[in-house]
């Protein structure tokens, strides 16, 4: 397959794979919606008004889910509080 194909699973036709950047990607919301779905689970439930929020979070959570979040949170914080104490 060349870079940017797209390909019906034979066995499955709802199954597609996508090339891109050297990477193939299988169903890529179903994979997002099974992560989301576990991490809102041992919520039961969340406030309606407040799901934005957390689909947010869940999108940059598995975005970056091969990385160390709390490097990326303290260079945020410290990036913040230095900007919050120079006004």
């Amino acid at each position: 397959m060349e870079r940017g194909s797209t390909e019906s699973g034979d066995l499955n036709p709802s199954i597609t794979r996508v090339i891109a950047n050297g990477k193939v990607y299988i169903n890529g919301i179903e994979g997002f919606w099974s992560f989301a779905k576990e991490r809102l689970l041992k919520y039961h439930g969340v406030d309606a008004g407040k799901f934005p929020l957390y689909l947010k979070e869940l999108e940059f959570r598995y975005n970056h889910r091969d990385r160390d979040l709390f490097d990326d949170l303290v260079q945020v914080l410290v990036g913040y509080s230095r900007v919050a104490y120079t006004e």
